[in-house]
C-alpha cells in the first residue's frame, strides 16, 4: 500500500525538525534553503508542497530523509532525531505522532 502526502502534514514535518535542529524563526531556515521566507512559511503552514530541490538541501540540513518528510517514515531517521521529533511533537498544540 502506497502513502500519499498531504501538504499539512507535511508542513508540521518541516516545522518540526527545523525546531528539533533548534532554529525558532523560519528566517534563518529559509535563507539555508535559499528560499524566500515567505516561500518557506508556505511550505511550514501546508499552503505549498515543498519542491523536491529544496526538500533535499532540507534534508542535509536536518539528517531527515525525503521518504520522512513527504510521507512521515520514519524507518531510517537517525535515533536522536526521532527522539527530539517525538518530544517536540508531544509539546506543541496540533501536533500528532508521525
Amino acid at each position: 500500500m502506497s502513502r500519499e502526502y498531504k501538504w499539512a502534514d507535511v508542513g508540521k514535518r518541516l516545522k518540526l525538525l527545523r525546531l528539533a535542529k533548534g532554529v525558532k524563526h523560519q528566517k534563518p531556515f529559509a535563507d539555508l534553503l535559499g528560499a524566500s521566507e515567505g516561500q518557506y512559511s508556505h511550505w511550514e503552514r501546508g499552503w505549498q508542497i515543498i519542491p523536491v530541490e529544496y526538500a533535499a538541501k532540507f534534508s542535509s540540513l536536518t539528517g531527515a530523509t525525503l521518504d520522512y518528510i513527504y510521507l512521515g517514515n520514519s524507518s531510517a531517521i537517525p535515533i536522536n532525531l526521532l527522539s527530539e521529533l517525538k518530544k517536540l511533537s508531544e509539546t506543541l498544540p496540533g501536533s500528532e505522532n508521525d
